[in-house]
């Protein structure tokens, strides 16, 4: 990567790299953080690759330095998990029981024509579909009118939550999802930080480190914007607003 070539530019006496997740994850990156740490170690990238996961285990021992998760327990805040079931709302029921019928009937056809594994991929859009309607009809229906019993908890638990002085981090997977909760928290007159795909790198980094100092205590995120490269340590709560 681009990084990593900039990295190995870098003049040190001494040199060490610090791994957010196992090493094991991925033996090329293990190859790039050596490559920086200790060049010569392994050959080449071909020698590298040609070599046995225990040779490569054998080489870096004596240079690894692994904390385990229950080495570290004691630091962290305990952490509490709560799955919360909501009914849907009448419309949405009706909605999402009519979405259901229709992808039964296409799977039932696709099984029977034997076509099931060719069309894996409209049996998924359909999965994604029923997702969208307990979330908010909206997100299939531009022009539904009804409730979304989810969003209304959602603003309920975000109202109750400044009340006590909570700091949330709120995921969801479904930009326009994000932008209906937007809408709702503008009118209330409630502020928030926004992060999704389209927030330039530095303005992330700037982003999340005004929320980690305590500005605004709530913070909207997309997903899969979100799920690299962020520290949000300045939240003690996180909801994830669909699940998968």
């Amino acid at each position: 990567t681009k990084t990593t070539k900039a990295v190995r530019k870098l003049k040190a006496k001494t040199t060490f790299a610090l791994s957010g997740t196992p090493i094991e994850n991925n033996l090329n990156e293990l190859w790039s953080l050596f490559s920086i740490i200790l060049p010569g170690l392994f050959q080449s990238k071909k020698a590298f690759n040609e070599m046995s996961e225990q040779r490569i285990s054998e080489k870096i021992t004596a240079f690894v330095l692994r904390r385990m998760k229950e080495d570290v327990l004691d630091d962290l805040p305990r952490k509490t998990e709560t799955i919360e079931f909501i009914e849907l709302s009448d419309e949405q029921k009706q909605l999402y029981q009519t979405q259901l019928s229709l992808i039964r009937s296409a799977v039932e056809t696709l099984i029977e024509d034997d076509a099931f594994e060719q069309n894996r991929m409209r049996v998924l859009a359909g999965m994604t579909r029923l997702r969208q309607i307990c979330c908010d009809p909206r997100l299939i229906d531009e022009e539904f009118e009804g409730s979304s019993a989810k969003l209304e908890r959602l603003m309920e638990y975000l109202d109750e939550a400044k009340k006590n002085n909570k700091r949330i981090v709120l995921f969801s997977q479904f930009t326009s999802m994000l932008s209906i909760i937007r809408d709702i928290l503008d009118k209330q007159g409630v502020d928030y930080h926004y992060l999704d795909g389209s927030t330039p790198k530095k303005e992330r980094f700037d982003l999340t480190t005004r929320f980690n100092e305590g500005e605004k205590d709530l913070f909207l995120v997309s997903l899969r914007a979100g799920g690299t490269g962020l520290n949000l340590t300045g939240g003690d709560t996180v909801i994830l607003y669909d699940s998968w």
